[in-house]
């Protein structure tokens, strides 16, 4: 199981929604980071928002490498996605340029677990 995160939170939207997203792992926890395209350019801004909610000191490296100082935070992979909440489909696909690929396996188990609020949402993935 993971937390769902949401910037801003969209979890209950009526209309579309897309974006990118982020899989991390932290002290043994799991997240999925979603982000809508207009509040977040760099999948790297996302993890940042992250690192700043958990008081994990972090810094940047050249202006646009991001560095953290917590060994148990993992970033996984990402990519983009797509919500279509009246469809009750989530697609996702491509990769982070900074982090990776995601594991689309996981995506899946993840948005089908009791807790998210996309339960029951079709997971579409290249």
């Amino acid at each position: 199981m993971a937390t769902l995160l949401c910037w801003p939170d969209f979890t209950a939207a009526t209309e579309p929604v897309e974006g990118k997203f982020v899989q991390l792992r932290w002290r043994e926890a799991e997240y999925l980071l979603f982000a809508t395209a207009t509040q977040y350019r760099y999948h790297n801004q996302m993890v940042a928002q992250f690192l700043g909610q958990h008081g994990i000191r972090k810094h940047w490296v050249g202006g646009d490498r991001l560095v953290w100082d917590d060994p148990e935070l993992e970033v996984l992979g990402g990519g983009r996605f797509r919500l279509d909440p009246a469809a009750r489909t989530l697609s996702v696909w491509d990769r982070s340029t900074a982090y990776g690929p995601f594991d689309g396996v996981k995506v899946r188990a993840q948005v089908a677990a009791e807790s998210s609020p996309w339960r029951g949402f079709a997971v579409k993935s290249d």
